[in-house]
């Protein structure tokens, strides 16, 4: 069976979408340790250098995404992963960009803290179409 020119690009944009919740996953422990560091305790080099890389390379990978439904999908993970490493800002300017709205109200009542202000500027990365 093949698929047409539509079909090739949803299994892309899936592999991308599965792709990011890998990465997002892999980072967790590192988030984890960078918010505790914010509450005292020390985070090493690593833990930060593998957060933001990995922030960096979900975002990116979210940017190149042109369906709303797959980015949307992208982005969730990649808020997960803000809020587990204490960046609730940034959790909170990278929702401004899911368009799709049942996956945008389950992820504020999954983290009441992004009801509170979803105009917040989201500094040095940015994702494409708004």
């Amino acid at each position: 069976m093949q698929l047409g020119a539509a079909g090739n690009a949803a299994v892309v944009q899936t592999q991308i979408v599965l792709r990011v919740r890998k990465v997002c996953f892999g980072a967790r422990e590192s988030a984890m340790r960078i918010a505790a560091e914010k509450n005292g305790q020390s985070v090493s080099d690593t833990d930060t250098r593998r957060y933001t890389r990995s922030l960096i390379e979900c975002i990116q990978l979210a940017d190149s995404l042109d369906n709303e439904f797959f980015r949307s999908a992208a982005l969730q993970p990649i808020i997960e992963l803000c809020i587990c490493g204490g960046d609730v800002d940034d959790a909170r300017a990278l929702l401004r960009h899911v368009k799709i709205t049942f996956i945008r109200e389950k992820m504020i009542a999954t983290f009441s803290e992004l009801s509170e202000d979803c105009s917040a500027k989201f500094e040095g990365y940015a994702l494409a179409a708004e």
